[in-house]
C-alpha cells in the first residue's frame, strides 16, 4: 500500500491515480479491510468516468462488490458486480468479466437463487476456462458443484466438485 502512495505522490496524472488506487484496493480485499477503499474507489470511479476508463470502472464494480459483499449487502454487491460486469464488457476484458461474474454468482447463492447463481458460474467457467484463469476457474468450478446440490443435480454436482479437485491439484 504505501508503494501505491508513493506512485501516486510521484506522479501527478489522474488517470494514473487510478491504477495505483486500484492496487490499494487490491491490498485491501487480501487484507480483510475493504472499508478501507471506499475513498480510493470513489476516486477512481470519478475520474474513470470523466476519462471513460470502462477498465478502471469493471475494477471499481469488483472491489466495491466484494466489500459490499462481507456485510451482507447483496443487493449494493450485486448492482456494483452488474456494473463492473458491464464496463469489463465494454472494453472486452475477460479476466475482470470472469472476476465480476464471479461475484455476481455468490451474492446470487447467499440469496438462495440457484438458477441465477449456477447460470453465472457457467458464465465464468466459460471464460475461464477460455482464458486459462485456472484459480477463477478451480473456486467458480467448486461453487458450481456446490449450487447444483440445491438444484438436485447431484451427478453434476460431483462431477463439478471433483473437476475442482483435479484443477487444483
Amino acid at each position: 500500500i504505501q508503494l501505491y502512495k508513493d506512485a501516486i505522490s510521484m506522479i501527478d496524472e489522474e488517470e494514473l491515480h487510478c491504477e495505483a488506487w486500484i492496487g490499494i484496493a487490491a491490498c485491501n480485499r487480501w487484507m480483510g479491510k475493504g472499508e478501507e477503499s471506499t475513498e480510493v474507489l470513489k476516486k477512481t470511479e470519478t475520474v474513470a468516468r470523466s476519462s471513460d476508463l470502462s477498465i478502471r470502472l469493471a475494477q471499481v464494480g469488483y472491489y466495491r462488490g466484494s466489500y459490499l459483499f462481507t456485510q451482507n449487502e447483496l443487493d449494493r454487491a450485486e448492482t456494483s458486480y452488474q456494473s463492473g460486469l458491464n464496463n469489463a464488457k465494454k472494453c472486452a476484458d475477460q479476466l475482470w468479466a470472469a472476476r465480476n461474474l464471479s461475484g455476481l454468482a455468490d451474492c446470487y447463492y447467499a440469496g438462495l437463487q440457484m438458477s441465477k447463481a449456477l447460470s453465472a458460474f457457467r458464465e465464468c467457467l466459460d471464460i475461464a476456462h477460455e482464458e486459462g484463469l485456472g484459480r477463477i476457474e478451480v473456486a467458480n468450478r467448486y461453487m458450481a458443484g456446490l449450487t447444483r446440490r440445491y438444484l438436485n443435480e447431484m451427478r453434476e454436482a460431483l462431477d463439478d466438485v471433483l473437476a475442482a479437485k483435479q484443477l487444483a491439484i
